[in-house]
């Protein structure tokens, strides 16, 4: 049995990158074609096998759909979408992606299933969160800092975009991070530390 899918995508790119998408999800063997703003999908495979894998190659493209369409002033992210396209290998705090796009001054608020919701575009969001997992990488392979501080770190490095060690020195100098028994920790809650850091990207943006 064979079945043909065709779906409607604003650019060929945006085609291209959602076919990219579906295979890293699925890793099946499917026939695509993609003529201007369709992308063609061919399955082949017993009746059972080709409605299982249509509805979720449709699933995928609903949420694709709701990643690049403004409604009431956002997008709507299925976060492991977002993940597998910045090729996200370590895991990244849907808390610190959230805070990091409010500092930025984005909106952003998660909704049931871990949809993200925030104003900022698909492309730029997956830039951020390629950026995100970089420096969140690198505090995770610094053994001496706690969780929370790993996430603090992250933020200071993503926003100023500077070396982890000078991160952590700055975070001590204004008295965020602690070090005691080769520990680095939060020498104050976390809600307080992002209090402290919104005031201090206030003055230095």
């Amino acid at each position: 049995m064979i079945r043909t899918i065709i779906f409607s995508v604003k650019s060929p790119n945006e085609a291209t990158t959602f076919l990219e998408y579906i295979k890293k999800r699925l890793k099946r063997n499917f026939k695509v074609n993609i003529k201007h703003k369709k992308l063609i999908i061919n399955i082949k495979g017993t009746p059972d096998e080709v409605k299982a894998l249509s509805e979720e190659i449709k699933e995928l493209y609903k949420d694709w759909r709701a990643a690049s369409e403004l409604k009431k002033g956002v997008y709507k992210y299925n976060i492991g979408m977002i993940l597998l396209l910045a090729n996200i290998k370590v895991g990244i705090p849907l808390s610190l992606i959230c805070d990091i796009l409010r500092f930025m001054g984005y909106k952003v608020w998660i909704e049931e299933k871990g949809t993200l919701c925030t104003d900022m575009n698909k492309s730029d969001l997956i830039k951020l969160v390629k950026k995100i997992g970089r420096k969140y990488k690198e505090a995770c392979l610094t053994p001496s800092l706690t969780s929370s501080a790993k996430k603090i770190v992250t933020i200071v490095n993503v926003m100023y975009e500077i070396e982890l060690e000078k991160s952590i020195n700055l975070l001590k100098e204004r008295g965020i991070l602690r070090q005691s028994n080769n520990k680095i920790t939060l020498a104050v809650n976390y809600d307080k530390a992002l209090s402290v850091l919104s005031e201090l990207f206030k003055k230095y943006s």
